[in-house]
């Protein structure tokens, strides 16, 4: 695993998509999902987030090629709220593991 240095160029709170860029080079997709600090497995419903300029150190994962981020998220309080946690599937706790759902 190579970490890496990121500045994030936007991230979409709604969807839970953002974009990066390496500090030494390349561009990439970073999800809210793959977060540290994500409440789902979702990227519409894990409710962390960054802002644009936000540097952040992420790595590509080996056996997906999803880039993941080891920084920890700001946690979106007012989106969770908002969310029906009856209709949620995959909640995680603090470690990012499934609390809900088919493999909790």
């Amino acid at each position: 695993m190579n970490t890496i240095k990121a500045r994030v160029r936007w991230f979409n709170k709604y969807d839970g998509c953002g974009g990066i860029t390496g500090l030494d080079g390349g561009n990439g997709h970073l999800y809210a999902c793959n977060i540290k600090g994500k409440k789902t497995w979702y990227p519409e419903t894990a409710c962390v987030y960054f802002e644009a300029g936000d540097i952040i150190d992420v790595y590509v994962d080996e056996d997906t090629g999803i880039i993941v981020c080891e920084t920890q998220g700001k946690f979106d309080q007012e989106k969770w709220d908002s969310l029906d946690h009856d209709q949620l599937a995959f909640t995680c706790n603090e470690d990012g593991e499934a609390t809900t759902g088919l493999f909790a």
